[in-house]
């Protein structure tokens, strides 16, 4: 009789995961940064496609739009970081930033994540070594690279459907390795999604439907690189990237027509409101192993153009009328470094220069009577870095680095009347930081950091004024302690960290020129709070993750005008609805079954849950011309999302349910100003069940 093959197991010790935060690789546990890291295989349990699920899923990070303009005026938060004149936070693709299509927002261009490696989401002011914008840390896309080696690709396609909606379905392909065995490789990927809409465009008065399902939307992608390497020691990588992203509609719904807890998500919007988001970019980094140091020299070009048509009509009496803006925004940028290499060394170090030369053009017009903005502004940047690491004994290491640049930007207006603004500023932006290493698997850290975004300009849009409206620097202190150990032979990772930021320039109100420079007060800030998250393998065959942020963002100083209160020490930083969590977490259970030989079905759940920031908030204050009543925080939420697995060896089907429970919150509810009685508002995508299928060779 034949003997029973015994039962394949996992590895119990958890897998290490390698980072290049410190723009060197190295292992997760020995970076003093407190991070969280999505590598691919995490990215596919958990169905990530893009950033807004990085940011749903990551505790201590928003990722959000306002309704008012619909889902691709986006905003990246960290940290409870809120910038209302400029982005807080930087992202890259590699080593190419993706600056903001505008000064607080990104509108919708980010990488997808099909064929990329990980994504790294750092916490923390990151502008030493990763450059500005990243007063709250820094999110950074590294894409699978050509080898000169070996060979890889995967196939993967996917079909959902959603409920109360259409069907969604992707499919994507990626291949690479040696076409000249240790000289030349190369790599290609492209992936198609189309993904079904849930929300009717109805006509506001007869609620009769206009376009069923109309926030459908379509993305493409295509990534492609060669890496020649002509000597062993040398190697050049060009690469171009290109993504579009075509929305029908908005994804938002008129909260007076819709009934979310029963599934009724209608838009009124009187006239279609459509976008398009597409970008290319060309990079070519070249890299050489000059012995005990490694230099990258990386350039790029990154050419933008988006497109938006928005409802322009009067929210008083039926009357369709559109809108339309475009923004065209060209990039050049170039970074060369040199860092040493051997981490044993009692000094290690890196330094560089990077330069940057952007263009964006911000047009609008409307076809009631067909006035039009546009404004041009310029804008260059140069700076130079370094940082060094001192081994003082055999456990603790001291590290000290400095960034200093200088921005320029001048902004002009091509209508008439012609208006221009222009500035400069020089910044400075040093970071400390001690680490004790306990033992192989544990560290202590602590960090001290400035962060640093230079000023910009706001450029006239439609019934907001005529020039650039100019918005001033920002710059604030972050103060961190964090430990990292892998405990119980490795079955369990401990990553904790306890931060104290503290800013004195936030400016409060609605990014825009249409309120008077008079009522933008000034008041310092500070935001406390901490991060744990912890890995563990229970049994051979179960594995659980545990993360919770805690944040509590406010003003630190009151402020008045005459003897009325505009803001109060003590008041959230934030507009209703936007405003950061104080909770945040999310919580993963996966189990392994052998099915047959060869064969592991896995099953995993996952809970995401946010907290409603309780307040209170500036604009409950009468005497304050942001005094809205009525805009409230969004409500907690709980989204939980199965999966189960089936397993060959190169070859994965899955079933799944994102959002399980059917949760439809009423989120991001704002009405577009003032006394406007129509409040837009949105909610999560509902229970979408579907099946994919991946490759993998």
């Amino acid at each position: 009789m034949r003997a029973e093959k015994p039962e394949p197991t996992r590895l119990a010790a958890l897998e290490e995961v390698v980072v290049t935060a410190k723009r060197r690789q190295e292992p997760l546990g020995d970076v003093s940064i407190s991070a969280a890291v999505w590598t691919q295989e995490a990215m596919e349990a958990s169905g990530v496609k893009g950033i807004d699920q990085i940011g749903a899923l990551t505790p201590g990070v928003e990722f959000d739009f306002d309704s008012r303009f619909g889902d691709w005026f986006t905003n990246i938060v960290i940290r409870g970081v809120t910038d209302m004149n400029g982005t807080a936070v930087s992202v890259l693709l590699d080593d190419t930033p993706l600056p903001p299509g505008r000064g607080e927002t990104f509108f919708r261009s980010f990488p997808m994540t099909f064929d990329v490696d990980r994504v790294e989401v750092l916490r923390g002011p990151q502008g030493g070594l990763l450059g500005q914008d990243a007063l709250g840390g820094t999110v950074r896309l590294v894409t699978n690279q050509p080898s000169l080696t070996s060979y890889s690709g995967q196939v993967r396609t996917e079909v959902a459907t959603t409920a109360r909606g259409d069907a969604s379905y992707e499919a994507g392909a990626a291949a690479g390795g040696p076409l000249v065995e240790g000289v030349l490789g190369a790599r290609i990927s492209g992936w198609y999604r189309s993904d079904g809409g849930y929300v009717d465009r109805v006509d506001p008065l007869t609620l009769a439907t206009i376009d069923d399902n109309s926030n459908r939307s379509i993305t493409q992608t295509f990534r492609g690189a060669l890496t020649w390497a002509p000597v062993r020691s040398v190697r050049l990588t060009p690469s171009l990237t290109w993504q579009s992203i075509h929305s029908h509609d908005q994804s938002t719904f008129y909260d007076q027509l819709s009934d979310p807890g029963n599934g009724e998500l209608l838009n009124g919007s009187q006239t279609r409101q459509p976008f398009e988001d597409e970008f290319r970019i060309l990079s070519l980094k070249v890299s050489a192993d000059l012995g005990r140091a490694d230099l990258a020299a990386v350039t790029s070009y990154l050419r933008r153009w988006f497109a938006v048509s928005l409802d322009y009509s009067p929210f008083d009496r039926y009357e369709p009328l559109t809108s339309w803006g475009d923004l065209e925004q060209t990039v050049f940028s170039h970074e060369t470094r040199v860092s040493s290499t051997d981490p044993a060394a009692v000094l290690g170090w890196v330094a560089g220069i990077w330069y940057s030369d952007s263009r964006i053009r911000e047009q609008s017009a409307a076809e009631e009577d067909w006035t039009a903005r546009s404004t041009v502004t310029d804008q260059t940047q140069l700076a130079g870095f370094g940082q060094v690491s001192l081994r003082l004994n055999k456990r603790l290491t001291a590290t000290a680095g400095i960034r200093v640049g200088r921005v320029r930007y001048e902004s002009v207006t091509e209508v008439p009347p012609t208006a221009r603004a222009e500035d400069t500023d020089t910044s400075t932006t040093p970071r400390f930081g001690l680490t004790y290493q306990s033992d192989r698997y544990g560290m202590v850290y602590a960090t001290v950091a400035k962060g640093y975004r230079s000023g910009g300009v706001y450029a006239p849009h439609l019934g907001c004024g005529d020039a650039p409206a100019p918005y001033p620097a920002d710059s604030l202190w972050s103060y961190e302690v964090g430990s990292k150990s892998s405990l119980l032979d490795r079955r369990l990772d401990l990553d904790t960290s306890v931060f104290h930021i503290r800013w004195s320039n936030q400016q409060p109100g609605a990014a825009t020129n249409c309120i008077e420079s008079a009522y933008r007060p000034v008041s310092a800030a500070v935001s406390n709070g901490f991060n744990v998250a912890a890995r563990a393998y229970p049994t051979d065959r179960v594995r659980v993750g545990l993360a919770v942020a805690y944040t509590d963002a406010h003003y630190t100083e009151t402020v008045k005008s005459g003897n009325d209160v505009i803001i109060a020490n003590g008041d959230a930083i934030g507009v209703p609805p936007h405003t950061p969590s104080p909770w945040s977490m999310t919580a993963s259970l996966e189990r392994d079954v052998t099915v047959t030989d060869g064969v592991t079905a896995t099953l995993r759940a996952e809970d995401v849950y946010d907290s409603e920031n309780p307040g209170p908030f500036y604009t409950q204050h009468p005497a304050s011309a942001y005094y809205s009543p009525e805009r409230n925080p969004d409500p907690s939420t709980n989204l939980l999302n199965l999966r189960a697995v089936l397993s060959w060896s190169n070859f994965d089907a899955t079933v799944f349910v994102n959002n399980a429970l059917d949760s439809q919150p009423t989120l991001n509810r704002v009405n577009a100003c003032c006394d406007d009685p129509l409040f837009t508002a949105s909610t999560f995508r509902p229970r979408t069940i579907g099946v994919s299928a991946t490759w993998r060779f």
